[in-house]
């Protein structure tokens, strides 16, 4: 992670205070045949006819006005594969949501909430790789607990020199 990306993401989350309340965000990348926005939809048991487009500004009304507001799931194409953001939501980190979203995919899920619940997860093949809680990196669970470490290297290496800077 560069620290342009550090720099953009702490600007972000500053800015936009309630991404700090709740928010879930997962990618699903196909390991063959592209995936679409109404496959997920589908994997998730839900029905792509009921999807609603809303203008982001609706988006951010929501979220901004009821913290207690039921979750909202915004899902968007990038190439062959989905995002899901769930504002105030958390099914993506959920073992069982990962597993089936995973179906000849790979998916990643980084979750929070305000109470520092958290979940960074992996998972492929229909099978749960890893998950992990931030605030107990060393404990995780999972196939292969060791799949995020080269990410995870770089974000720590990122945070220590981010923190080796801040010093007099």
């Amino acid at each position: 992670m560069s620290a342009d990306a550090l720099h953009y993401y702490t600007d972000l989350l500053g800015r936009e205070q309630w991404l700090g309340v709740a928010l879930c965000w997962t990618v699903i990348e196909p390991l063959r045949d592209p995936l679409t926005i109404p496959d997920v939809v589908r994997r998730l048991g839900g029905d792509p006819a009921d999807l609603q487009p809303l203008p982001p500004d609706a988006i951010d009304d929501h979220v901004r006005a009821d913290y207690s507001a039921p979750p909202l799931v915004h899902f968007t194409q990038v190439g062959r594969a989905v995002a899901m953001i769930e504002y105030n939501g958390f099914q993506g980190s959920l073992p069982e949501v990962l597993g089936r979203l995973s179906v000849g995919a790979r998916v990643h899920s980084a979750y929070w909430n305000v109470n520092r619940d958290n979940a960074l997860s992996s998972a492929a093949f229909g099978h749960l790789l890893v998950t992990l809680d931030a605030q107990f990196p060393d404990s995780r669970v999972g196939l292969d607990i060791g799949v995020l470490d080269s990410d995870l290297d770089v974000l720590y290496e990122a945070l220590h020199s981010d923190a080796d800077s801040a010093r007099p």
